[in-house]
């Protein structure tokens, strides 16, 4: 049982990531965090494909996608901290 079965149906590349990175969480935990962050990447970059409000910017970093300020505005600031 994992905590992201809720993503396999329609997400199933971003639920495999997100499932292995859980897996590795305690065995090998720096590995873990690099699939998590592989999850995040996919995860953002479907949001921007996705989501009319949202247009990518010049630079598709993660840092860039998360701090760009389209993003930051459909966000509760709460949930962007």
């Amino acid at each position: 049982m994992s905590n992201f079965n809720f993503l396999q149906k329609e997400f199933p590349h971003i639920f495999k990531e997100a499932v292995s990175a859980e897996k590795h969480t305690f065995t090998e935990p720096r590995f873990s965090a690099i699939l998590s962050r592989t999850a995040l990447e996919k995860a953002l970059h479907w949001l921007y494909e996705n989501d009319v409000d949202l247009e990518f910017p010049y630079d598709t970093k993660l840092a860039a996608l998360l701090h760009h300020q389209n993003f930051k505005d459909i966000l509760k600031p709460s949930m962007f901290r």
